[in-house]
């Protein structure tokens, strides 16, 4: 009688283990699928970063240092913003990806 007891409290552990282990392999799926998203999305930022500089260097060379100025201000800004631990809004516009208000 006490060994059928044994059994049943080891088929109960063993049930509880491979339940368990399921939520853990959903939780890591769910986390891998999160972290292949947010790289996706720093690449296409990425491109949207370097069509923001080919537009900027193809625009007049008179307007160039205004814009020099303009995104300067703004990469100090997001700096800031960044190292205090802020929520950081952007506009990511055809003229490229810049600070929001």
């Amino acid at each position: 009688m006490q060994s059928q007891t044994d059994r049943e409290k080891l088929q109960t552990a063993m049930t509880r283990a491979d339940g368990l282990q399921m939520q853990l392999d959903e939780e890591r799926s769910k986390h891998q699928q999160q972290m292949s998203s947010v790289r996706k999305e720093i690449g296409m930022a990425l491109v949207r970063e370097k069509e923001a500089c080919i537009h900027l260097l193809q625009g007049p060379p008179d307007s160039l240092r205004d814009k020099i100025d303009v995104l300067l201000k703004q990469k100090e800004q997001l700096k800031h913003q960044l190292l205090s631990g802020g929520e950081v809004a952007f506009s990511t516009g055809e003229s490229g990806p810049y600070l929001g208000g």
